[in-house]
């Protein structure tokens, strides 16, 4: 899924008021894939790059297929588990934008939900 669709929802759903910019994201993640404590992560960080998640996880590379359908085996479950893991973050209060992936699909599958 392409950045645009996930920004423009998100921004759709804050419009309509059903979602806030600084609204958390933990109590939005399925209970059973919570960090164990919430780090603060709103959905604007997600959004506009500031959440200092990696770009993706290095431990992803290992198992990505190089052909143009690289994230085909990559699962939900994959995308919260490598948020609430912490690999590759860079404390968010320290965090300049970078480019996240693996942020907007967290913020996509927040939108599925």
């Amino acid at each position: 899924m392409t950045r645009v669709f996930p920004a423009i929802a998100a921004h759709r759903l804050v419009g309509q008021g059903a979602w806030q910019w600084s609204h958390p994201i933990w109590p939005l993640l399925p209970p059973a894939l919570r960090p164990a404590v919430d780090d603060g992560t709103t959905l604007e960080m997600l959004a506009t790059h500031a959440s200092g998640l990696p770009r993706l996880p290095d431990s992803w590379f290992a198992r990505i297929d190089a052909t143009d359908a690289r994230y085909a085996s990559t699962t939900a479950n994959d995308v919260v588990a490598a948020y609430a893991s912490g690999e590759g973050r860079t404390p968010w209060r320290k965090a300049k934008v970078d480019y996240s992936n693996l942020g907007f699909g967290l913020l996509g599958l927040l939108l599925e939900r």
